[in-house]
C-alpha cells in the first residue's frame, strides 16, 4: 500500500501538485519516529538493544528511511 501511495505522490508532482507527496512523506516518517518516541516514553516495554537503537531509528525516520 505504501508503494502505491508513493507512486501516486510522484505522479502528482508531474501534474504540479505537491500536497499528496507531502502526505506520503509524512506517512513514511511516522512509523520510525513513533517507535523512537515510544522507546523514550515507555522504556520498560523495550529491551536494552531496542532502547539503544532509538536515536538511529529517529534519524532514519527523519530522513524518510522506513
Amino acid at each position: 500500500m505504501n508503494k502505491v501511495a508513493y507512486h501516486f505522490g510522484v505522479a502528482s508532482i508531474q501534474t504540479g501538485g505537491t500536497d499528496l507527496m507531502a502526505a506520503v512523506m509524512v506517512g513514511g516518517m511516522v512509523p520510525p519516529c513513533g517507535i523512537a518516541l515510544a522507546t523514550r516514553i515507555f522504556p520498560e516495554g523495550f529491551d536494552e538493544k531496542e532502547r539503544g537503537s532509538a536515536l538511529p531509528t529517529l534519524l532514519m525516520g527523519l530522513s524518510f528511511i522506513t
